[in-house]
């Protein structure tokens, strides 16, 4: 069977929720495959391995969850609140610490490599930025001791959280908060180092990232003129 498209190109249709038009068309497969080997070497040496330690941990200690019954949705709901905002604080200073100068080059540098990211960049990180990175997420689970349905949301909501942050583009309709600020972030390093931004705006690391979207918004409403001006000639 023929591919209409030709490989590492996307529909035209969808080229319009680029953050960063021209960029990654096509998307370069070598550099892909490279990032691709150091994604599974960080999920197969490390999340694995440290899930089945966590695993003969709670038995150890007696401290598995009890699997019989479903969480209630008042725990689930609770249980996920509590991980958010641990993860939301943790994560933002984890990733400021990560950029500071005696640390950047061994331990972030390698994540920047993507100025434009992709969505496979979620995990394509040092060791050592895997594990600081890890922290924040696993917090929370450690304190709450959740079910292991909650604990599967959790984790699934984490990684389509990052695969969203790094896809490069921005859809309005879908429900989470736009990739337009973690895209940003990969572009300048020095702006947009949370999730939701609460803690950029109470540090003032969104300042930059304001600025250019009111740019982005003047420059697109300039476009949008002209192009109903040029219909009208």
């Amino acid at each position: 069977m023929e591919l209409k498209q030709p490989p590492g190109r996307w529909p035209k249709w969808i080229l319009k929720y680029k953050i960063q038009p021209g960029t990654n068309e096509p998307v370069d497969f070598q550099k892909v495959i490279q990032t691709a080997k150091v994604v599974l070497i960080n999920q197969w040496f490390l999340t694995v391995p440290l899930l089945h330690i966590n695993y003969y941990v709670k038995k150890m200690n007696h401290t598995m969850p009890d699997f019989s019954e479903l969480p209630t949705l008042q725990r689930l709901f609770f249980d996920l609140t509590v991980f958010l905002v641990i993860d939301e604080i943790g994560l933002y200073y984890v990733h400021r610490l990560q950029h500071h100068p005696k640390l950047y080059a061994a331990v972030h540098k390698k994540h920047h490599e993507w100025n434009a990211p992709i969505a496979i960049v979620f995990t394509y990180s040092t060791q050592m930025e895997y594990l600081m990175t890890l922290l924040p997420v696993n917090i929370g689970p450690h304190i709450m001791n959740p079910h292991i349905v909650t604990l599967c949301i959790w984790y699934a909501l984490v990684h389509l959280r990052g695969i969203k942050n790094h896809s490069g583009y921005h859809f309005p309709w879908f429900m989470w908060p736009s990739a337009h600020a973690h895209d940003f972030h990969h572009m300048t390093s020095n702006s947009c180092f949370g999730k939701s931004l609460v803690l950029d705006r109470l540090h003032g690391t969104d300042k930059a990232f304001h600025v250019y979207m009111a740019r982005k918004k003047e420059t697109e409403e300039q476009e949008r003129l002209t192009q109903i001006s040029n219909k009208l000639k």
